[in-house]
This record gives C-alpha cells, structure tokens and sequence, in this order.
C-alpha cells in the first residue's frame, strides 16, 4: 500500500519512509523499508540507475615499438564520392599515425584481409595485434584464421562498450569534422580531401606522444606547403639518426605513460568502482545490449534477468550465461549490469522478457486454454509464461509451434475444434526447438508481444475433464 501500490508509485526509499511514517511504527521499519525497496524486482528492472557507471577505467598496455598494436574501424554511410560511401580508419597504437582508405562498401572478411596488405602491411609490416569492434568482418571465421596464421592477436571489444576502441572512435569524430569544413555542398567530393586529411593528422602534435605521428614514425618532420628549404646541417648522419630515432620512441613512450596515467585520473572522477563480483553471481542486464526488435520501447524494461557469471574476464569484463539464441556476445562490460537482489517477500515478480530466436522475440506458452474457429481459421487461446490470465490471447494455430501442448489439449477435449488426424500428427514437424529448457507441459510459440485478448476472456469451469459454458 505504501509501496507497490499504483497510488504510492515505486517512489523510493525516503519516499516509502515518509508515507509509511505517517500511519506506522515498529522498531525496525527504517532498515526494513530500505531492504524492501533494494529488492523490489520491477525497480530493479524498470528504473535508471542514477549512479556513476561502474567499473574504472582500463587503459590498454602501451605497445612496445612502433606498429606493434593497430586499432581500426569503419565510417559508413557516407554521401558518395567517387563511387566510394566508407572509409577505414586504422591507427597505430604507438606513433599515432594513421591511414585512411576509401571503399564503396563494407568490405568482407576476405576483402578485408587484402585491404590490410595492400594498405597496411605493404607499408609497415605485421602488426602483432589488432583491436578491433564485433564487427561482422572481425568476428568471421576467415579472418581469425588469416590472423593466426600471420600470428596476429585479435583484441575484439566487449559487447556494446565501444569505449574500449575509444582511440579509433576518437578519430572517427575528428576526420568527420575535417571533411565537414571543406567538403562542397554536395558532400560529393570528400574522396578528394581524405588524402590531405590523412597528412594534416600525421603532421599534426599529438596530445599523448607530444610529437607529430609522422617524426614519431621516421624521425623527421615532412615538407609541407608551401615548400620551404632545409639547411644541409639539419641531415644527420645515419648512425646518429639512428640513435635520434631510439630516444624519440624512448621519450614517446614515456610520454604516452603518463598520458594514460592523466587520462585514467581525469575518467575515474566521472566512474565509480565496480562491485565485487564473484562466479555464479546474479547480474541484470542492459536491455540495451540486447537486440529487441519490439514496437515501442519507450515503456520496455531498462533491464533483464537475473543471469549467472561464468567468467571474471579483468576487473571490468565478464562472461554470462544466456540462452543459446541470443546471438550476441556474453562478454559485457560492467558499466552494462549490476547486482541481482533476490526478493523475499514473495512479491509478484515483472513479466519476463521475450527470448530472442534469430533476433526475433519468442514468448514461452504457459499452457492453451482453449480452442475456437474465427473467420475459417482454427485459433489458440493462450496463456503466457509469466502472464497473468488478464493478458491471455487468441493465436492462429499456423503460428502455434507447441505440438505436445496441442495434442494434450485434445486428448482432454476431443469435441473441441481442432486440426483433423493428419493435420494433428503433422504438428510434429512444426516443433519449434525452445531456447531454455522446457517441461513436457511448456512450448514457445512466436509473436510480436503478448497483449490483452481482443474478446473478453472468461476462465471455463473445469468439471471432470470437459469445458462447461
């Protein structure tokens, strides 16, 4: 009444406490009231945290060497230029530096991997890493076994935090600014600028190195325009540019350690630490990493669950266990989840989420209720897993995939309206494999989300067996 009623709205904890204060009293209700509302499952799932995201901030290791790490990604979606509507951007991890190259189309897997030696092996060898999103051309088979037999490792970010290839999405924003300052009114001639705009970055200071990319790269600073003459003095011989070079990557190094140090200070003011999570734990998950195809989510929860931990992958990384057809990730970053507080007081827990087959929503049948012809088709009245009787809805039986629900229901009732012998027998082609695991008495059938019955519903009288009306 205080709490979970529509008229005290899930108000929060002072909230709860002022209302409840007003009419009741017992040693304990202030420790009581907060451990209430900490476990209401709907606040969990329905409410926006409004805390720091969790998790500090992880740098990744500073490379060794020059082109040791490189980090690329896609711009896409552009005005077309020349026949060409994406760009890939590749950087390296030490230098800086960076390539830009010009493609009609998101490239395959196998296109990607002779872009990457005419473009980027051709010029600087092996990289002995590549971090990289979850890209379709990134995850394909083909490219992890281009990539181990070059002996390349593969750094792929965790599930919807693309913070983790932060450097690329970075540039990403400033090469877009550049092209939007001169491109012509048309967008049509950016392909003409990309290789300018490549040049302008690399001889641009570097906030992290302290250095342009391209004196970090060769030890040098190029010719720009207009052109200017170099001193005879200003050509060092080649042991000592030798040397000159060592010092530089030396002092890039060390710059670029500091510079993380200063960023990860400045980002963890804005974080706070991550809970101390342990394997098998309960989380619940962002309903934004995960790909609901629904027709309004301005209501959906904000998060689903509970699921169990399976991995601690680092400090801000972990594996969970979901169901088999969910096709996305299991690795999340921790900003994405957080605790699961077990509810204790036997309180009617939120409407499950749907379970995604083939990125399409599948709503698990408690059980069929009954069973009519409208409009020449046979229909299914269906009660919802999770659903309360209120929410129960009539289905084609064509969209029924629910074989032993099926048959039981007429070995119950033979006089109800149902498929003829053949039809009945031939449900059992159309089982539909459910994502979790079932009972004899479960099914899953597929629609876009349950909803109130369109007829009024009436629970049947059930009396040794048959439906009175």
């Amino acid at each position: 009444m205080c709490y979970d009623s529509p008229v005290a709205g899930h108000r929060g904890i002072k909230a709860t406490q002022e209302l409840l204060s007003l009419s009741f009293w017992w040693p304990t209700w202030k420790s009581d009231v907060e451990k209430y509302v900490q476990a209401c499952p709907i606040c969990a799932q329905v409410k926006i945290p409004r805390t720091r995201p969790a998790g500090l901030l992880q740098p990744l290791p500073v490379p060794p060497a020059p082109w040791h790490t490189i980090s690329t990604d896609f711009m896409c979606s552009l005005p077309p230029s020349a026949g060409n509507r994406v760009i890939m951007v590749t950087i390296d991890s030490f230098t800086k530096m960076a390539h830009f190259t010009a493609l009609k189309k998101l490239p395959t897997s196998q296109e990607l991997s002779q872009i990457f030696i005419h473009h980027i092996f051709r010029l600087h060898g092996l990289p002995q890493s590549i971090v990289s999103d979850r890209g379709p051309q990134y995850i394909s088979r083909f490219w992890k076994r281009f990539c181990r037999t070059l002996n390349i490792n593969i750094a792929l970010s965790s599930g919807f935090h693309p913070q983790t290839n932060g450097q690329t999405e970075r540039l990403n924003q400033g090469l877009e600014q550049y092209l939007r300052c001169f491109c012509n009114s048309t967008q049509s001639n950016w392909n003409t600028y990309l290789p300018i705009a490549e040049f302008s970055y690399n001889n641009t200071v570097n906030s992290a190195s302290k250095v342009t990319p391209f004196f970090c790269s060769y030890g040098y600073h190029p010719t720009s325009f207009p052109t200017t003459p170099q001193s005879a003095s200003s050509l060092p011989a080649v042991s000592s540019f030798s040397r000159r070079l060592l010092q530089i990557h030396k002092l890039i190094r060390a710059n670029l350690l500091n510079t993380k140090r200063y960023m990860k200070r400045i980002a963890d003011k804005k974080r706070r630490d991550a809970p101390e999570y342990h394997l098998q734990d309960k989380v619940l998950l962002s309903s934004k990493c995960l790909p609901l195809r629904l027709s309004q989510n301005k209501f959906t929860p904000r998060y689903y669950g509970p699921f169990r931990i399976l991995q601690l992958i680092n400090p801000v990384t972990v594996r969970l266990h979901l169901p088999r057809t969910w096709r996305i990730h299991p690795v999340f970053h921790v900003s994405q989840l957080k605790p699961y507080v077990p509810d204790t007081y036997s309180r009617q827990f939120p409407c499950p989420p749907p379970v995604l087959v083939g990125d399409v929503p599948e709503y698990e049948v408690q059980e069929i209720r009954d069973s009519r012809i409208f409009h020449k088709h046979l229909q299914y009245l269906i009660h919802w897993k999770g659903y309360p009787l209120s929410e129960c809805s009539w289905e084609d039986a064509s969209s029924v995939h629910a074989p032993l629900l099926i048959r039981h229901f007429h070995r119950l009732f033979p006089h109800k309206p149902g498929p003829s012998g053949g039809d009945l027998l031939s449900h059992r082609c159309a089982w539909h494999e459910p994502t979790i695991r079932l009972g004899p008495q479960h099914a899953v059938i597929r629609r876009a989300a349950p909803t109130a019955c369109s007829v009024p519903y009436e629970a049947p009288n059930w009396t040794w067996g048959l439906v009175l009306f």
